[in-house]
């Protein structure tokens, strides 16, 4: 996994899920609890959407708008563990610089925006300020991945 270009099954575009895309498809895989093998091969995050999804969890737990922050990290724990995770390279560092300065994203999200080009994947987000700086980026509610599973 992880070439330029890559495509899943029936040249579907692969996706990159930021952590805020995380969220909508665990409630749909909570809706239909089987997931697919040509789903599987489509899905990609990047290794700080560990931190961030389980940190979102935290934040909220201490919020009181939710009760169990481990259900969060255990779901992206197991998920983590049958879909392809993309660990940001040393080598990128500069690169991720220059979109965050030019696209003017925090350092996070140019990680995503980098990512995603260079892998030329579709980044899911729902982070406003990622759509409206990359144009190969939409929202996890404009996906049918039902049609997928």
């Amino acid at each position: 996994m992880g070439c330029s270009g890559e495509r899943g099954e029936e040249g579907l575009s692969k996706l990159l899920f930021d952590a805020s895309a995380l969220y909508p498809l665990a409630k749909l895989l909570v809706k239909k609890p089987y997931i697919t093998e040509k789903l599987l091969d489509r899905l990609a995050i990047l290794d700080l959407t560990l931190y961030e999804a389980c940190n979102a969890a935290l934040i909220e737990h201490r919020r009181r708008l939710a009760q169990d922050p481990h259900r969060v990290c255990k779901f992206v724990a197991n998920l983590a563990e049958l879909i392809e995770v993309i660990r940001v390279q040393p080598a990128w560092l500069n690169g991720i610089m220059e979109v965050a300065l030019k696209k003017r994203l925090t350092f996070y999200d140019a990680a995503y925006v980098y990512t995603a080009t260079l892998y030329n994947y579709t980044l899911v987000t729902e982070d406003s300020d990622i759509l409206r700086a990359h144009p190969n980026s939409i929202r996890a509610s404009q996906l049918k991945l039902e049609e997928t599973l």
